[in-house]
């Protein structure tokens, strides 16, 4: 007579190789969203700092900054103006010569990351760009929360602080 089926053992031995098989599958899948989530904080990171060189400088060699609102900031520069401003959490850089009165020129928006709850604030010596409200008793502890357009992750990173000279 014919055998027809599995016995209990190939069964068991079946179901114990697919067991792992999802549990590898599994794991995979869990390293590669962590993964995901190091290489946006990585690269908000490198966007953080370059923002934090380039506000600096613009900061450093303005001969008159001008804080309009915790949202718009205008730092005349030898010859030469430049605007920075938040529209809906998105940086925008302007840049124009002559003087600072009307803007001029196009904007470059510093993207793909956005400043949810960001402003700028004079604060002692020199400007401060970091999450809203400006600190009362100086930046020790302040944060910058950076959010990449699409994603819902956010990520804090120190203030930006730049001294006039």
């Amino acid at each position: 007579m014919g055998r027809w089926g599995f016995s209990l053992v190939e069964m068991t031995v079946a179901l114990a190789v697919a067991g792992l098989l999802v549990l590898a599958a599994g794991s995979l899948l869990a390293w590669g969203g962590s993964s995901l989530q190091e290489a946006e904080l990585l690269e908000a990171q490198v966007f953080h700092t370059d923002l934090r060189e380039r506000l600096g400088k613009d900061i450093r060699t303005a001969r008159q900054v001008a804080l309009l609102t915790s949202t718009e900031l205008r730092l005349a520069q030898p010859g030469a103006c430049v605007q920075y401003r938040l529209l809906a959490g998105t940086l925008q850089e302007r840049r124009w010569s002559g003087g600072c009165g009307l803007p001029a020129g196009s904007s470059l928006a510093w993207e793909p990351f956005l400043f949810p709850t960001a402003g700028f604030c004079a604060l002692a010596g020199g400007v401060a760009f970091l999450d809203t409200p400006c600190p009362a008793g100086g930046l020790e502890g302040s944060q910058l929360s950076l959010q990449k357009q699409g994603s819902p992750n956010s990520h804090s990173l120190p203030a930006i602080f730049a001294r006039l000279r």
